[in-house]
């Protein structure tokens, strides 16, 4: 469901998307953490810049998708939601960094 959301976007950002997966950890970790050290040491211009970037981002999903808010539908189904969600805010990101987001917070709603 979210993923076409995420695939039909032509403006993505690649390095704000990196940045985002791997302030999650994602493909790194067999869960999620924070891993500001992995953003400021991507190359390119910036890192200081996406580490902001992703922390509001993932600040950003924790305030408009609480953990509480698991609902009727389970887990899975919610965070699929909180990725399409992500997915439409977000549209500069791909769809991996929209999985890294809903991973995160799957877990955290544990």
């Amino acid at each position: 469901m979210w993923q076409s959301v995420c695939t039909t976007i032509a403006m993505v950002d690649s390095a704000k998307s990196e940045a985002v997966r791997l302030y999650t950890s994602w493909g790194r970790n067999p869960w999620p953490r924070t891993d500001p050290d992995a953003v400021l040491g991507m190359s390119g211009a910036s890192p200081e810049l996406l580490l902001r970037y992703a922390e509001r981002v993932v600040q950003e999903m924790f305030d408009q998708f609480p953990v509480w808010d698991v609902g009727p539908e389970g887990l899975a189904q919610a965070a699929d939601r909180v990725g399409a969600g992500m997915a439409v805010r977000h549209p500069e990101l791909d769809a991996e960094a929209a999985k890294a987001l809903a991973w995160m917070w799957s877990y955290s709603a544990r």
